[in-house]
């Protein structure tokens, strides 16, 4: 019989702390054994039923004379171990006298247990919270020599440094629930002693299913502890600016707290008693059925003056699991929840007229709020499904990969040097998207925890040199023909040499014959293998060797949720464990100057229209000189057009366009100042017949620029039409020239759509994010800010 784990907690049941319970049952149906330890004697009035079908597990402290003594017997077991523990805590909290002694308490209360719990000692113990609840499950570790772990949250680390450096080092795993928090600890303790797994909290879908039925007009609701940094007095202010603009509301106010009597006077004062109602503690159906009644949910939460803040709130995920409309703040980890535009409405903390915008946005156009709230939903049921989270943490627990949002990562670096040694493959390294991300990776990539070789079989291109300059280890070897078993048998020798950890492939080719070394090789590096396109190309021949190649894979990447779910089709294979990693560009520098050689290229009356791109047959650049020769024809004689690429369709298209007498479309080739082109540029087009996550757009929109682009692949991820760039049907010239003709005559859309797309970049396609991502599926979690 597998021994529990134990999971160590302040109180239990916790009114307050319904996301443990989840994951609790989360762990007990998969098969878990659990048992409680609770540091408090239960005393709350009110407990949630799930929780209270948890209390035959619960431990409690024993009675005051058998605590003393349990402690005094595990003392004299390792007496100068516990010793150790006193002064260590004594040294950490001495400027902090009442943590001091609630931390004595707490030493005294994990003796107590590691005495009773010794004779059946459980498997591990986890702790919630990084403080108190962490101390005494790192103290019963020592004790008992079992595998510690915690989970930190908020206030926690916000506010508090309970040995949080050493808690770090020791746990196996230190996990914390959003991004924010993990730079959040890497900036206060100056590093992390070791990596942090991201884990959430999670929502349970069974009983927070997405709501369809019809919700109350204009009802606003917002659940939490009337405590400051809920941010409710700015609600109510905004709610007095929906009433002074005439909006038809009500606004329910869920929870209790200190701040009532607050409240309860800015209420009276914006005379607002008729439309606002503090309803006070709820049991959790009552809040369930408000909020999937209601029109709009709203949290704003803000920081206080002491630097407290909220993390990721679990009332605003059980909202967008119903599919409630959502309405927050740009705090701690919230903005890895709720998207502005995509997955709900951002607003700036202690921003009331911005929140009264956004109340009003989203309360006069149900059919934007709704579309809202059916896209947060699938955030909530892809990140935040707390059956997903809980098993997350299991494979932690049994140090297995760890499949998350954003990847698998695996347990415990195997290199020696303590670095993961990750190989990047590709065949060719020509100046093309998948290579342009290559460089992004591997020149941000954080190489104090990863040593990262690129290794490429032909095409030197300046990215390379970009690579090396950043003391990347580049590797190149030759391969001519499609089969070269010279070649072949080198690529085995350098593996079988090497002995990476991870194996990074880019492309078919690259996949297939790393995919095959590798098992000469004798090599158990972790095999991932990428989606990079639609593949519309691909023959039945290399359709099975794609299939053959994900199956010896250990993860795949995607650039795009589309092309994911395509390949896979064409495979005949879910696509569930697939990751997508958007690709990811950095911002622009606005002050670049326009090229000196295209100068004279450049009329300043002209509107002028930028193409990125390899010229090949995938990109379908003929319809962009269709489009031309039409804009031509109906007087459209200032619009000019840059093609900036290379690629073997070049001298078809060049034939083409003189056949057309284009004389306002140049070809530029290959160009490594695409970015300074840009910043220049009045919009940029993408006419693809197939397309990953194209560069070219992530590119265009960094830098401001409004963007058209063929509705295929990956496209409409990025550009949402009319909102951040427009879309139109694949292949068809007039409608490409349409949008040409519309954005050129209309500037104040162009800049529209310019200053959303760069916001949504900004927001959604940093490198730093790509990094990231990659990163966990590297097994070395973020990237150093600094690495770069």
């Amino acid at each position: 019989m597998r021994k529990p784990v134990l999971y160590l907690v302040s109180l239990f049941p916790c009114w307050s702390e319904t996301f443990i319970v989840r994951e609790l049952h989360a762990l007990k149906d998969k098969g878990v054994p659990l048992s409680i330890a609770s540091l408090k004697h239960h005393h709350e009035p009110l407990v949630h039923p799930f929780a209270e079908s948890l209390r035959d597990r619960v431990i409690y402290p024993s009675g005051i004379a058998l605590l003393l003594w349990h402690a005094l017997v595990a003392t004299s077991r390792k007496p100068f171990r516990n010793l150790a523990w006193l002064w260590r805590v004594t040294k950490s909290l001495w400027r902090h006298p009442d943590h001091l002694l609630k931390s004595y308490g707490t030493i005294v209360l994990a003796l107590d247990l590691a005495e009773r719990l010794r004779a059946e000692p459980p498997s591990r113990v986890h702790a919630h919270w990084a403080t108190y609840p962490s101390t005494a499950a790192m103290i019963l570790a020592d004790n008992l020599n079992i595998p510690f772990s915690f989970t930190c949250h908020a206030h926690d680390i916000f506010l508090q440094d309970h040995l949080l450096k050493e808690k770090i080092a020791r746990a196996e795993p230190a996990v914390t629930i959003s991004e924010f928090n993990v730079d959040f600890l890497n900036k206060r303790l100056k590093g992390l002693p070791k990596p942090l797994e991201i884990v959430h909290c999670g929502v349970d879908l069974d009983d927070f299913s997405y709501y369809q039925g019809e919700r109350l007009a204009g009802n606003i609701v917002a659940v939490g502890r009337l405590d400051e940094i809920k941010g409710f007095a700015y609600l109510i202010q905004a709610c007095g600016a929906l009433r002074k603009k005439g909006v038809a509301f009500t606004l329910t106010i869920i929870g209790e707290g200190e701040e009532r009597p607050h409240l309860e006077r800015l209420i009276q004062d914006l005379d607002l008693k008729d439309q606002v109602t503090l309803a006070g503690v709820m049991a959790q159906d009552q809040v369930r059925d408000h909020i999937k009644n209601a029109a709009l949910f709203a949290l704003p939460s803000i920081p206080d003056k002491n630097g407290n803040m909220d993390g990721i709130p679990v009332a605003l995920m059980e909202a967008m699991a119903l599919g409630t409309p959502v309405i927050s703040t740009r705090v701690s980890g919230i903005p890895e929840l709720v998207e502005h535009q995509v997955t709900g409405w951002m607003c700036e903390p202690k921003d009331a007229d911005g929140l009264a915008e956004g109340l009003e946005t989203l309360l006069t156009d149900p059919k934007q709020a709704m579309h809202l709230a059916s896209t947060a939903h699938q955030r909530i049921e892809e990140n935040f499904d707390c059956r997903k989270e809980a098993q997350k943490l299991l494979n932690l627990f049994e140090g297995r990969k760890v499949a998350t949002a954003k990847g698998l990562t695996t347990i415990n670096p195997t290199s020696t040097t303590g670095r993961r040694k990750v190989l990047i493959v590709t065949d060719e390294m020509e100046v093309g998207g998948s290579q342009r991300q290559i460089a992004n990776l591997l020149t941000a990539i954080d190489q104090t925890r990863i040593e990262p070789v690129l290794l490429y079989f032909r095409e030197h291109s300046f990215l390379v040199d970009q690579i090396k300059a950043k003391g990347v280890r580049v590797h190149y070897l030759p391969k001519s023909g499609k089969i070269d078993w010279g070649f072949f048998w080198a690529l085995v020798r350098f593996l079988r040499q090497e002995r990476f950890d991870v194996i990074h492939a880019y492309s078919i080719t690259a996949e297939l014959w790393v995919a095959l070394a590798r098992r000469l090789a004798g090599t158990r590096s972790k095999l991932i293998s990428s989606i990079r396109g639609q593949y519309d190309e691909y023959s039945p021949l290399q359709w099975r060797i794609k299939q053959w190649v994900t199956r010896q894979s250990a993860e795949v990447i995607s650039n795009s949720k589309m092309a994911a779910q395509f390949a896979y089709r064409q495979m005949a294979m879910p696509d569930d464990d697939c990751t997508i990693i958007y690709n990811g560009v950095q911002m622009p520098d606005p002050s670049l100057p326009l090229p000196a050689d295209l100068a004279t290229k450049r009329s300043g009356d002209d509107w002028l229209l930028a193409f990125v791109g390899r010229l090949s047959a995938e990109k379908n650049v003929p319809c962009l000189l269709r489009a031309a020769k039409r804009l031509q024809e109906t007087g459209q004689e200032r619009i000019t057009i840059w093609l900036i690429g290379d690629g073997p369709e070049r001298p078809k298209l060049e034939a083409m366009a003189a056949d057309f007498g284009l004389e306002n479309l140049h070809f530029l080739g290959a160009r490594n100042d695409v970015d300074a082109i840009l910043r220049h540029a009045d919009g940029s087009v993408l006419c693809s017949l197939w397309e990953g996550l194209s560069n070219a757009l992530l590119e265009a929109m960094a830098a401001g620029k409004p963007v058209i682009a063929s509705d295929v692949g990956g496209s409409p991820e990025i550009v949402h039409n009319e909102r951040n760039g427009l879309l139109f049907p694949s292949n068809d010239d007039q409608a490409l020239a349409d949008a040409i003709r519309r954005l050129a005559a209309d500037p104040e859309l162009s800049q529209r759509l310019g200053r959303q797309g760069k916001a949504d970049i900004a927001e959604r396609f940093s490198v730093h994010a790509m990094v990231d991502h990659h990163q966990i599926s590297y097994g070395v979690s973020r990237a150093s800010r600094t690495a770069a």
